[in-house]
């Protein structure tokens, strides 16, 4: 039986079911990043993101999130103020799961009981409806404070896309058969095996050992990145998306669509 908690600090919002299927599927999406999600709420935003990295270190392998407008995905009963919420879903598969119980329903009501006193971490919320869920949820660590606690502003100010080493296209056609060619090639004793970015007499590939494919033109010299490929495949293009641009810096790779914001790693070794 879970253990009852000081519910002193709480917050409530609604959700109707849209909103609700929307937020249980990005859940379930970030998963494919990380078991463990993290979502940033306050009166203004709603911040969704999972994140990998290098074990004992801060270097980030992948970062995916997703942004919303609070008022587009809850109402809040009441008023937030100045309060940002925090909530760590050290188990997001099985919250997903959880929270698919619900998923019928046209209208839940969401309690979120928090500790001001641990940076606003949520402890656990809870969905009522006729079906009552209980989510548990992780604390804060130092190592999560100093270094993997973002905002959107935070988020937004690291990317800086405005001065990209190169960029490049890449349509839902091409994705499919690369993906493909991925599939040939795989490692099970490398954790990130590299997916290659490279740049040889003017062309832009992706590549491993075995195939290339061309996806654009560059004036610079020839060079060559190594991004995680397990994690290519998080990439999600919408229906009527026809391709995505990928934003190339020293240490990183941007990857923007309608529903992607996705960063990879290029610093993996080559």
């Amino acid at each position: 039986m879970a253990k009852k908690l000081d519910e002193t600090n709480s917050v409530s919002f609604y959700c109707k079911n849209d909103k609700l299927n929307l937020f249980i599927d990005k859940i379930k999406d970030l998963t494919k990043i990380s078991n463990d999600v993290i979502i940033k709420i306050n009166k203004d935003d709603v911040l969704m993101y999972s994140y990998v990295n290098i074990t004992n270190t801060t270097a980030i392998v992948a970062f995916k999130y997703y942004k919303y407008k609070t008022n587009e995905m809850f109402t809040v009963d009441g008023d937030m103020m100045d309060l940002t919420l925090t909530i760590n879903l050290v188990n997001a598969k099985k919250s997903a799961m959880g929270l698919s119980n619900l998923s019928d329903s046209k209208e839940v009501k969401i309690k979120m009981v928090y500790n001001p006193n641990d940076y606003n971490f949520v402890r656990a919320f809870y969905i009522e409806d006729k079906l009552k869920v209980r989510l548990d949820c992780g604390i804060s660590t130092i190592s999560f404070i100093k270094h993997f606690d973002y905002s959107i502003e935070k988020i937004e100010k690291y990317l800086n896309i405005k001065n990209p080493i190169f960029t490049f296209k890449l349509n839902k056609v091409d994705f499919t058969k690369i993906k493909k060619l991925a599939g040939l090639e795989k490692d099970v004793d490398e954790k990130f095996q590299p997916l290659y970015v490279e740049i040889v007499d003017g062309r832009i590939y992706l590549k491993e050992k075995n195939w290339d494919f061309p996806i654009g033109e560059t004036m610079l010299d020839d060079d060559s990145f190594a991004t995680p490929k397990k994690f290519f495949s998080c990439i999600n293009y919408t229906k009527d998306e026809t391709e995505m641009i990928f934003y190339v810096k020293d240490n990183y790779m941007f990857i923007s669509g309608n529903e992607t914001n996705l960063i990879l790693s290029t610093e993996l070794s080559v």
